[in-house]
């Protein structure tokens, strides 16, 4: 699964998406590794086993950058127990 990140244009109501393989290329398009982003998206798509750097942490590093910690994420998961997925985001 990659992660989508989507962003939208408010005048022209057209949107783009970005897609990343992993969590770092994750956090390098939002800015948070590397440099800085080019725009913030209204909405992430993001796999928690996402390789190098897991959906969790991502997530944890948007909620300390302040242009990050109020973007809407939904969280997808191949999971089949839902503990199991609640149990590791207790743990990050």
């Amino acid at each position: 699964m990659r992660t989508r990140i989507r962003r939208a244009s408010p005048m022209a109501r057209a949107s783009s998406q970005k897609t990343a393989g992993d969590g770092s290329e994750v956090l390098k398009l939002l800015g948070l590794e590397g440099g800085s982003a080019a725009a913030v998206p209204e909405i992430i798509l993001l796999d928690v086993m996402l390789p190098s750097v897991n959906g969790y942490q991502v997530l944890q590093r948007m909620h300390e950058a302040p242009h990050t910690k109020n973007l809407p994420v939904i969280l997808l998961t191949g999971y089949t127990e839902l503990r199991d997925a609640f149990q590791k985001f207790k743990n990050v």
